[in-house]
């Protein structure tokens, strides 16, 4: 991608006192100065030398209004960078399946039908999520934020018009989540109620449109055939090769587009690709489906601003260990196009028994009861009987029996996982295959639980002992309930003898996950090695850590951009101006805590901050606070040309 930059000269008043404050006191000054001269005129001897003292008072007072109103020059370097769009291409081996239908991948212009089909789908991802949650954890962060998800995508589909009887459900969702911000209590039972309640409301209007799209699907002929047979690999190969006499060729002019084979990895598709895509077997293609791995690199990438949007081209067959809809909802608004590569008609005599996800927590305590629920796709298997089995490292854990109606089990499909032992599981659900079934690759979904104890240990790590670390580590010391260890680099004390060693981080994954949560401050990469940077990354994506970071003066953030703990750092950078002064607000997101809320109502808080703020602005600000677009703000800092109301 080509970058330009420019530098932009520019001229700011920048006064400590409002603007309006300084033109009245200007203006008080100048009649008392007249009402003086006036006077003067009056009885001086020698008239002739007042116009000179009148001078020299009207530039002192113009010298000082000048000085109070905060004459500042600015200079702002503004980058552009091409942005660019990346096609994944799904090459998997279910990809190299032959439909009975001749077809062409594509999609069309999206309907109302089509953004209330991806709304209720994230309602029901969004509530079996929070279904999934222990109790317990319903009034922690977490739990918070999956109230505040589910009762915003409610609310979202109320507001289509559609749905206004979810509009009741949406209030009553917001209703347990600000009850759960404020700290009070809410009884379980009616909180699975409102749930139950919420997810039958989606279910219900599910079932609605997919009955409406399945009959005006039998009534329409198959589109755009290709008028010959092929893999849907095949068929893909030639849909980009056609594309680039047209809409491709048309996207190339404005971004810069790449093509990226989405197999066991993802890596750049040239034109020999593009014939091995059609030549591909099923022995000879990966076996594994990893949609979550695209949408957790379309994350990344839209998080780095270089991606506008990405194009999957796939079948849908998701097998891998992550939950594709939990990557999905992590992009939060980011474009992805979704181009189905399978037949759109007469799919009914091919028979396949699929399992897309799992839903469970990716953390729980030892000795608690764990709910998985899986969702499981049927095509031409109606009325058939099929058992699903949970394993454990091979060892069979519990197994269901379930009868297929309307293309899904009878009943939904839930196991209970109670873990006896801490550290990493490895759990499985595999169905097990039909006759007649076309593939069986599809019939099994593997996931990675981290099993805790109660006890929250923690890691905090700087390199000398700052204000925040001393802070932090003296709050620490008053919670019995808290297992800490500091990792001070320096200054090293030693009453007698040679000096100790400086700490180590762990070379170990597991040793990082036996901390709940690792604070670093502001380490070095010296310090903290790519080696380690590589662990910390694991244990946050893969063993759902959770880690702080605390910016300082020195190495953090600034020093690890290009390094791999770069992708887990949720700001950016973008110089400021010498000399530039920042008010503070309120985030969308935090008008609603205790913490902030320093008025009657959340608008008032957020003016308040910016008025208090103002008076006393903050100068030396980072060139790293600058958030990504996955990041969730809570305070932000606004340009000296914000002037309170």
């Amino acid at each position: 991608m080509k970058s330009a930059a420019e530098l932009i000269e520019g001229f700011v008043w920048d006064s400590p006192v409002p603007v309006d404050w300084l033109i009245i006191g200007a203006v008080a000054v100048a009649a008392w100065l007249a009402v003086l001269a006036f006077s003067e005129w009056r009885v001086a001897k020698r008239p002739a030398l007042l116009p000179l003292l009148w001078l020299l008072r009207a530039g002192a007072v113009a010298a000082l209004a000048i000085a109070l109103a905060g004459p500042s020059r600015t200079l702002t370097r503004r980058e552009s960078t091409r942005q660019a769009v990346s096609i994944f291409v799904d090459s998997s081996a279910s990809m190299a399946l032959e439909d009975a239908d001749a077809f062409v991948p594509s999609w069309k212009e999206e309907s109302p039908a089509d953004a209330m089909s991806g709304m209720l789908a994230a309602a029901r991802h969004h509530l079996r999520r929070l279904t999934a949650l222990p109790p317990g954890q319903w009034g922690t962060p977490a739990g918070e934020q999956r109230w505040a998800d589910a009762a915003e995508v409610m609310r979202k589909c109320a507001q289509t018009g559609a749905l206004p009887a979810f509009r009741d459900a949406s209030d009553r969702l917001e209703a347990m989540a600000k009850t759960f911000t404020s700290g009070q209590s809410v009884l379980a039972k009616d909180c699975l109620q409102v749930l139950a309640e919420a997810e039958a409301a989606v279910a219900e209007r599910v079932k609605m449109m997919d009955a409406k799209a399945d009959a005006d699907l039998s009534g329409k002929a198959v589109a755009a055939t290709l008028g010959k047979t092929g893999t849907r690999l095949t068929r893909a190969a030639d849909w980009l090769a056609a594309a680039e006499s047209s809409w491709l060729k048309e996207c190339r002019e404005q971004f810069d587009v790449t093509i990226l084979d989405a197999g066991e990895a993802i890596t750049p598709a040239g034109p020999a690709t593009l014939s091995a895509w059609r030549a591909a077997t099923r022995d000879a293609s990966p076996q594994r489906t990893d949609l979550a791995a695209v949408m957790d690199e379309a994350a990344r990438e839209g998080a780095l601003g270089r991606t506008r949007a990405i194009v999957v081209v796939t079948d849908g067959c998701h097998n891998a260990e992550r939950d594709a809809e939990e990557a999905a909802a992590r992009l939060r608004g980011f474009p992805v196009l979704v181009v189905a590569a399978g037949a759109v008609g007469g799919g009914a005599a091919r028979k396949d028994l699929s399992l897309p996800s799992l839903l469970a927590p990716a953390t729980v305590y030892k000795n608690d009861s764990m709910r998985i629920e899986a969702a499981v796709g049927a095509l031409g298997l109606e009325g058939a009987t099929a058992e699903a089995v949970l394993l454990e490292g091979g060892r069979r854990v519990d197994a269901k029996t379930f009868r297929i109606k309307d293309g899904a089990p009878e009943s939904p499909l839930e196991f209970a996982w109670k873990p006896e032992r801490l550290g990493r599981h490895q759990l499985k659900v595999s169905l097990t295959p039909l006759d007649g079934e076309a593939t069986a690759e599809n019939n099994s979904q593997e996931l990675s639980v981290e099993v805790l104890d109660d006890t929250l240990r923690m890691l905090v790590a700087d390199s000398e002992p700052r204000w925040e670390t001393r802070y932090l580590l003296n709050i620490l010391k008053r919670d019995a309930r808290v297992e800490f260890q500091p990792m001070l680099f320096a200054p090293l004390h030693s009453a007698e003898g040679p000096a100790p060693s400086p700490p180590v981080f762990p070379y170990d994954l597991d040793a990082w996950a036996r901390q709940r949560i690792v604070v670093l401050g502001d380490v070095s990469p010296e310090q903290l090695t790519p080696q380690h940077q590589t662990l910390l990354v694991k244990y946050v994506v893969e063993r759902g850590g959770t880690l702080v970071l605390i910016a300082g003066d020195q190495s953090m953030p600034a020093a690890f951009v290009d390094q791999p703990l770069g992708a887990l750092l949720p700001v950016t950078r973008a110089p400021f101006a010498e000399g530039a002064s920042f008010a503070v607000g309120l985030g969308a997101e935090a008008r609603a805590l205790d913490p902030v809320a320093v008025g009657g109502t959340p608008e008032e808080s957020d003016t308040i901050w910016r008025r208090a703020t103002s008076k006393l602005p903050v100068y030396d600000l980072s060139p790293y606070s600058v958030p990504k677009p996955q990041a969730h703000v809570l305070l932000h800092a606004l340009s000296g040309d914000w002037k309170p109301s």
